[in-house]
């Protein structure tokens, strides 16, 4: 879905490993990785490849994972929760060490969980592609759904419960 690859997670730190081989163990030491959680889970893979800048590059993935992400929230109605990120090269032999960095934490005790099939991929595609059509365009020709949708995106992290409501109420426009 618009260059992420979603691989089921059946042992985590194996399909870690199987991604980027160093970041597994560091994921497994974050608090907010519960590394038996029966949880279902799914790791999003957004490979970028080029001669381009490193940082390019990460910040050309990182966009294309949000609108992935985006994209399956809306139409799957889904609490995804993102629990870590880790950015990295798959090689064993690389610039740096992949870097890990805590998150959202596991869910809390309700989760609706998206159930996808291979017919519900060219619809994510082409709302993923919308999310990305609306953050190219200039900073002063946002629409104002952009906001509701980075504040519907925003109330599924772990806030204060009245941020939640107001986060919630302001994305009610991106659902509706």
């Amino acid at each position: 879905i618009h260059h992420v690859r979603l691989e089921p997670v059946r042992a985590l730190e194996s399909t870690i490993s199987h991604e980027i081989k160093e970041a597994a163990a560091e994921a497994l030491r974050l608090p907010t990785v519960v590394p038996g959680s029966r949880e279902p889970r799914v790791l999003a893979v957004v490979d970028a490849r080029g001669e381009r800048d490193e940082w390019e590059l990460a910040k050309e993935s990182r966009s294309h994972f949000w609108h992935a992400l985006t994209a399956l929230r809306l139409t799957t109605a889904a609490t995804i929760v993102q629990v870590v990120e880790i950015e990295g090269q798959p090689s064993m032999v690389h610039i740096g060490a992949p870097l890990v960095r805590a998150l959202d934490g596991e869910p809390g005790y309700w989760r609706r969980v998206a159930v996808l099939t291979p017919d519900d991929i060219p619809g994510l595609e082409a709302m993923a592609q919308t999310m990305c059509d609306l953050d190219a365009r200039p900073p002063n020709d946002i629409p104002s759904i952009v906001l509701a949708i980075n504040r519907f995106n925003r109330s599924l992290r772990p806030a204060i419960w009245h941020d939640e409501v107001v986060d919630l109420a302001i994305g009610l426009e991106a659902a509706l």
